[in-house]
């Protein structure tokens, strides 16, 4: 295969507005302020594979803040997680 064959190679990307929910879970991780920039220039491209798009959801997720213990506005969605988290 040579370039010439790789302008017509069309690969899948992940939708916007999963990035989209994507860059507002990385605000309300406990990355520091660093490694959010460097997370959120990258989605923002909104040029994203699936399987990067898996690798960086479960990062993300993974290190979501305990709103309530962090002092965050929380609601009864976040209550209803965080017993759920413990007790079961």
């Amino acid at each position: 295969m040579d370039f010439n064959d790789l302008d017509n190679v069309e690969y899948e990307i992940v939708d916007d507005s999963k990035v989209e929910a994507l860059l507002s879970a990385l605000n309300i991780t406990g990355f520091s302020n660093e490694v959010k920039k460097f997370l959120q220039l990258e989605l923002e491209t909104f040029d994203i594979t699936p399987e990067r798009y898996s690798e960086l959801a479960l990062l993300i997720y993974n290190n979501q803040l305990d709103r309530i213990n962090a002092g965050l506005n929380y609601n009864m969605t976040d209550i209803t997680k965080k017993i759920n988290r413990e007790i079961l």
